[in-house]
């Protein structure tokens, strides 16, 4: 069956009677309003090798995590999966990578699939997706009109 993932466009701490450690991990994302775009640094490891990036944009119109074309090239290793890739307007077909995504924080995602995609209009290497940001808390809070970003995981 051949996988499908959708490109999109930028769109408490439980506790118990028996009070536990918190270890719940979590950093500011930086926010630029001129764009509108919400982004973090990112190490994504796949087949051993590693690379560093400022701008990891997140989308949550995303489904999966994605990275650039350049990108996928610079690691040099041969994809785990191949897919589809659908956006608001287009279709492509895509290489799938399995790899280590770290975030800020000390967050670390093991056994991500990142979809080879063209993100040459993000001006971007990696775009963190709704694969990823489900399975933490992302929050918005306003303080004076000044829109602030976190994203926490226990």
């Amino acid at each position: 069956m051949k996988k499908i993932g959708y490109v999109g466009v930028l769109t408490g701490i439980r506790k118990n009677e028996k009070e536990k450690p918190d270890n719940r991990k979590s950093f500011t994302l930086l926010y630029d309003p001129e764009k509108p775009i919400l982004y973090s640094s990112a190490k994504v490891t796949i087949g051993g090798k590693t690379i560093f990036t400022d701008k990891a944009i997140w989308d949550t119109g995303a489904t999966m995590t994605f990275i650039s074309h350049a990108t996928a090239e610079r690691f040099g290793t041969i994809p785990d999966d191949h897919g589809t890739s659908i956006s608001a307007t287009d279709r492509n077909d895509a290489d799938i990578y399995l790899a280590i995504v770290e975030l800020p924080g000390g967050i670390i995602f093991r056994d991500i699939e990142v979809w080879d995609v063209d993100l040459s209009h993000h001006g971007a290497e990696v775009v963190i997706g709704m694969d990823i940001i489900s399975k933490g808390k992302l929050v918005v809070e306003t303080v004076n009109n000044i829109p602030t970003f976190s994203f926490s995981i226990e």
